[in-house]
């Protein structure tokens, strides 16, 4: 009756009236590895992360070869972003079943998140080769692709996982970003507008949609749309860019300063930043000052050929200015 009981309440979701039945029958015997590690299954479905691990811990100290109980560990471990323990506990994994689909592709994404692209788009493929529709492995292919610039084969990923799951918003992101860094910004905004139909609190879709329309000379859009990112996160470095970069454009040269500012307060390297507010600078006839922000830039970035054009431009009109007085 209380297994009866409890697999109605875990298949109903109904995770916490699933732990008291198992409290209940762990009571009896405190060694019931199923119930432990059942338990611990639970605790993770309601994100009580740590919980489950000690329950994990408690099963696996019984039967070192469980498998539930060592996939709920490095899948808790990699939601608490502990990427290389969890890395390490699905490798204790794949020792017993090298075909194990979850951990490969836990393994995968952990490998992404800890920056080991190629490493990761190896274990996705292990996946992938197990189970092709691999929601989790195919994001994580084409996140991966993605951060290695490879951003056609990239979007063709993303695609394969839109074909399973129309609203999936991890590869909606990854396919409008492909879009702009392909320079493709219209295309771009239609697919950052999907992700916000499903997501519209989305920061990085917003301030991508904001960079396409600043892109594309629409600076006053720009603008809105980028402080529709700034009002869910103030410190978003690339919505404060396009804000500046936009209201530059537009001769607002003090709210653009403003804008660049707050860029430097949080990246002082930001050579983009640094480049604009030069040109604001210069726009209002600071031309020294302008001059010292370009060389900022380019001592950053030495391949920086606006800035060095700007820095020009600037050195032109200074020794103009100068020859007059």
């Amino acid at each position: 009756m209380t297994y009866l009981g409890f697999k109605l309440y875990y298949d109903q979701n109904k995770f916490q009236e699933a732990i008291k039945l198992l409290d209940a029958a762990i009571l009896i015997n405190p060694y019931h590895v199923n119930s432990l590690s059942i338990k611990s299954k639970c605790l993770c479905s309601l994100k009580n992360y740590q919980e489950a691990i000690v329950w994990a811990d408690k099963a696996l100290s019984i039967d070192s070869r469980n498998l539930n109980s060592l996939t709920t560990k490095n899948y808790c471990l990699r939601m608490m972003s502990n990427y290389q323990e969890a890395i390490i506990w699905v490798d204790k994994t794949l020792l017993i079943n090298f075909r194990h689909v979850n951990s490969l592709s836990t393994k995968a994404e952990c490998l992404k998140m800890l920056g080991h692209y190629k490493d990761a788009i190896i274990w996705a493929d292990k996946t992938l080769t197990l189970d092709s529709h691999n929601v989790s492995s195919l994001n994580t292919k084409a996140e991966c692709l993605r951060m290695l610039g490879e951003y056609k084969n990239a979007i063709i990923w993303a695609d394969k996982t839109l074909t399973i799951d129309s609203k999936n918003v991890s590869s909606l992101k990854t396919k409008t970003e492909c879009l702009k860094m392909l320079g493709e910004y219209k295309d771009a905004i239609i697919w950052a507008d999907k992700t916000l139909t499903l997501d519209s609190q989305n920061v990085s879709s917003l301030s991508t949609k904001a960079l396409c329309l600043r892109r594309l000379g629409n600076y006053k859009d720009a603008i809105i749309w980028a402080d529709k990112a700034l009002s869910l996160d103030q410190n978003d470095v690339n919505s404060l860019y396009t804000k500046g970069a936009s209201l530059r454009r537009l001769s607002k040269f003090d709210e653009a300063l403003q804008s660049f500012n707050q860029v430097l307060n949080f990246n002082p390297y930001h050579d983009q930043s640094l480049a604009e507010k030069g040109a604001c600078l210069q726009s209002q006839h600071k031309y020294s000052d302008a001059i010292t922000y370009y060389n900022q830039a380019i001592l950053i970035n030495p391949n920086f050929q606006s800035a060095k054009n700007f820095r020009a431009q600037c050195e032109k009109l200074l020794m103009s200015k100068q020859q007059i007085k």
